[in-house]
């Protein structure tokens, strides 16, 4: 999705009102799920039901799914697949710029093989059995993380090897999340303001679901509200259906760098909370806004090992020397003075830059390195999310830091409702506008 806000648009944030009607716009509401992907003025596939808020440094876009349907594998439809995942089981022909090779058989496009390399490997030698002569002859490579397998094409040197146009990756499901999808209930998209890439571009954390068994937002709602109280920058979703009713709320908190939600059903439900990346599996080029409109970078990286924490999901990004282009560095060598970067690297403040976050919850273990899921099912939920940024020597030195950070917040949220309330209100008594009218309806129509 192209994470903008064409429904949010009619939302105004303004520093108070001090009027007799000053209550009306301390609370944003619609009544009637927005469906989801819509679309903008130019066709584009948006998230248009998303609310923004945030604490000046992490910032959370949160929208709920009603209704959502599961797209079908990638893989499914070779002739219209151009780019993305094919999770194991499956594989579509090669369909390369310089030679269109296309598999379109129901069953050619199904893996006899039981792991993915081995599917990487079926599909390769199917493409290179169509090719023409005029074609290069694919083969298959490991990536980062372990598991995800790139079906590349070579090119005249076998030692420049050049990626399938397709950017086909073969993933084994339990080693690194399938591809991108989003199911009924709420989800919300985390950023920051210091998640810089090595071109100083900003990305995001990524993208966590929040999900029930049996699900309650969907299907025939008898009732349904979305919700942003600006007096705490807290959204909230509740709705019901033949199943039961279901509250869900999210508030990024103003003293730390963590995301809060809790929620509540009217009967015992089993939930599941889902990390996404927002990026590519492997390293990829992005339009970026320095030095030039396609820098490399590397991907996202699950916690594929034990976890430092128990039952914790973690995904990081690390500005590594490798990135191109390194902002700092590039700099100094357009003006002619790649002599001075070894000396000058402590002004760098995007080199060796690692951001990412951590989430856990109360009664939710681990059941992937992107998943977590009730330990029994419940009728209440509570889920933190610790967000971090910070440049360090060593990656290992930086999860260390993730990791403390983790630890503070779940130690202080018990108070932290409270203090973030009490800072909410702080603000609203200091920030305001008072607005007068000698004449009726002057007022109504000015803060409208």
């Amino acid at each position: 999705f192209r994470m903008t806000m064409a429904r949010f648009s009619a939302l105004v944030l303004v520093l108070g009102v001090k009027s007799a009607s000053a209550g009306e716009f301390m609370k944003v509401q619609w009544d009637t799920p927005t469906t989801e992907p819509t679309r903008n003025g130019k066709g584009q596939t948006i998230i248009g039901g998303g609310m923004p808020f945030g604490n000046g440094e992490t910032t959370v876009l949160a929208f709920p799914l009603v209704n959502a349907v599961s797209p079908p594998s990638p893989c499914s439809d070779p002739s219209k697949f151009v780019g993305g995942f094919c999770p194991f089981g499956h594989y579509i022909g090669c369909h390369d710029s310089s030679c269109q090779i296309l598999t379109k058989g129901s069953t050619e496009n199904l893996c006899k093989s039981t792991d993915s390399y081995g599917c990487a490997l079926e599909a390769a030698a199917t493409c290179n059995a169509k090719k023409s002569a005029g074609c290069g002859a694919f083969s298959v490579r490991n990536t980062n993380p372990p598991g995800v397998y790139q079906l590349f094409r070579i090119g005249d040197a076998t030692t420049n090897p050049k990626p399938d146009t397709d950017w086909v990756f073969f993933i084994d499901p339990t080693l690194a999340p399938s591809a991108f999808s989003l199911h009924n209930g709420l989800s919300f998209m985390v950023g920051m303001q210091t998640a810089m890439a090595s071109d100083t571009s900003l990305m995001k954390l990524g993208m966590v679901s929040i999900s029930t068994t049996p699900s309650i937002i969907s299907g025939n709602l008898s009732s349904f509200s979305q919700s942003l109280d600006l007096q705490t920058a807290t959204m909230t979703v509740a709705a019901q259906n033949p199943i039961g009713s279901i509250s869900l709320s999210v508030f990024v908190d103003a003293g730390s760098n963590s995301i809060i939600v809790s929620g509540n059903s009217s009967v015992a439900v089993a939930f599941e909370v889902v990390v996404q990346s927002l990026h590519p599996a492997t390293n990829f080029t992005y339009g970026g806004g320095f030095g030039g409109t396609r820098p490399l970078s590397g991907p996202d990286e699950f916690e594929t090992s034990p976890p430092l924490l128990p039952n914790t999901v973690r995904v990081a990004h690390r500005n590594e020397d490798s990135d191109s282009p390194a902002a700092f560095n590039e700099t100094l060598t357009q003006q002619g003075l790649d002599v001075l970067i070894p000396l000058l690297q402590s002004s760098d403040r995007w080199r060796h830059r690692q951001f990412g976050m951590i989430q856990s919850g109360e009664n939710l273990g681990r059941t992937s390195p992107s998943t977590l899921k009730s330990i029994a099912p419940g009728r209440t939920f509570a889920l933190l999310v610790s967000t971090h940024s910070n440049q360090t020597e060593t990656a290992a030195e930086w999860h260390m830091q993730m990791s403390q950070r983790h630890e503070h917040d779940r130690l202080r949220s018990a108070v932290c409702v409270q203090s973030h309330v009490d800072w909410w209100a702080a603000f609203w008594n200091r920030s305001h506008i008072v607005v007068t009218s000698e004449t009726d309806g002057d007022e109504e129509t000015l803060t409208k």
